[in-house]
């Protein structure tokens, strides 16, 4: 569920109807009264956890980029404000609540971000496809919206470290006895898969034994996995989660441990797009990646936006 600029509405594997479901279902793993209740407008900067610390502690998320031990602060001192643009209709890393107010993974990073900075930002939403033009015509001065770094996404702007990556996982029933992801444990066990997809390669390169069965889409094959036809089913993790954890798996299924991010198949991640040349933001964003990482805002916010943890 990263989406690819060069083609469009690529990665927007909700419908009309499946987003609504969604949105239903994220008032249940929302916290009240967070980040989320602003609407659009200018933000001081404050991370959407400062009001809601928790003593639960997760294992730490890895880090979806090179980090440079010893890289040092840039200088911030021309930095004055970040104008963001992201699109309000891809849950959950944009969308409206039932108030209005924009809100979403994206969205929290973009204000976690001009707290760690220390400057003022301005997060607005703009249709998809108008995006990138609005980043080109100084519009707007980063756009944060899942976007996809390849090549030729990169010939129309420039890229921070890739701030998310969507893995692949195996789901299986609750109660089969496989337990591990690996070649050896699904050989011979039929497995789904959404067709002609970078998920089907990837099974054939590395689980060349399992009988690997294409389905139209990851929705046939979560519902064949249900209903008992499958062992397994592999795709993309972002959209298995929430099937999971919704109403149409109807509690039949679990994912087994192991995420898969090996980025020939699955992309180098999303990063958060700026001009151009444009190298003082580009590094500042990078270095409040860091920051908020470290600090463990980061994990917070993305365990927030997901109900099951994604690796």
């Amino acid at each position: 569920m990263i989406r690819n600029v060069a083609a469009n509405l690529v990665g927007r594997a909700l419908n009309a109807c499946s987003r609504a479901v969604l949105l239903a279902s994220l008032a249940c793993f929302l916290a009240p009264g967070g980040a989320g209740a602003q609407s659009d407008g200018e933000t001081p900067g404050q991370t959407p956890d400062q009001a809601q610390k928790s003593d639960e502690t997760f294992t730490p998320l890895p880090f979806f980029w090179h980090r440079a031990e010893d890289a040092a602060e840039p200088d911030l001192s021309k930095l004055k404000s970040i104008n963001f643009l992201t699109d309000s209709d891809y849950p959950p890393f944009n969308y409206r609540d039932g108030n209005g107010s924009l809100v979403g993974f994206n969205v929290d990073i973009a204000k976690a971000l001009c707290a760690a900075l220390r400057v003022r930002c301005r997060i607005a939403a703009g249709k998809w496809t108008e995006l990138v033009p609005a980043l080109e015509s100084k519009k707007a001065d980063a756009v944060i919206a899942s976007i996809s770094i390849n090549a030729r996404n990169r010939e129309r702007m420039d890229f921070t470290f890739p701030y998310y990556r969507s893995p692949a996982r195996f789901v299986v029933k609750k109660a089969a006895r496989i337990q591990q992801a690996t070649p050896t444990a699904l050989s011979g066990k039929p497995v789904g898969v959404p067709a002609k997809t970078a998920h089907e390669a990837y099974l054939k390169a590395f689980f060349p034994d399992a009988d690997i069965r294409p389905y139209g889409s990851l929705k046939e094959a979560e519902e064949a996995l249900r209903t008992g036809e499958l062992d397994a089913v592999f795709g993309d993790g972002t959209a298995l989660v929430f099937w999971l954890n919704g109403t149409l798996s109807r509690g039949c299924c679990r994912f087994l441990p192991g995420a898969f991010i090996e980025s020939r198949y699955f992309g180098n991640g999303a990063g958060i797009a700026v001009r151009t040349g444009n190298d003082l933001l580009r590094e500042a964003l990078n270095y409040g990646l860091d920051r908020i990482k470290v600090s463990g805002t980061y994990d917070r916010i993305y365990r927030r936006h997901f109900p099951l943890a994604l690796y």
